[in-house]
């Protein structure tokens, strides 16, 4: 993201284009196929949304990413700047 700015998410998270077309990367990182959505580059985040265990990211343009957590004991993933501060879901 700018200025350095990083999601990290270790669960599912969903590509959905503003098509309507989806990708969804569940798998191990060295077992996932490449990124679908790098297209996200450089597009403007309009809205920051939560359902349940579901963080949607809304971009310019219409496409989403959806971030999902999960009830173990720990974080599923982590939204942080570039000095590591954020929060953790």
């Amino acid at each position: 993201m700018a200025n350095g700015c990083q999601i990290d998410s270790s669960q599912t998270v969903i590509y959905t284009a503003a098509d309507g077309s989806h990708t969804i990367h569940d798998k191990e990182w060295f077992n996932e196929q490449p990124i679908a959505f790098h297209n996200l580059l450089e597009k403007r985040l309009l809205d920051v949304g939560t359902s349940g265990l579901v963080m949607t990211l809304v971009f310019e343009g219409g496409d989403q990413l959806a971030i999902t957590s999960d009830l173990q004991p720990y974080e599923a993933g982590a939204v942080l700047d570039p000095n590591g501060n954020g929060f953790y879901f």
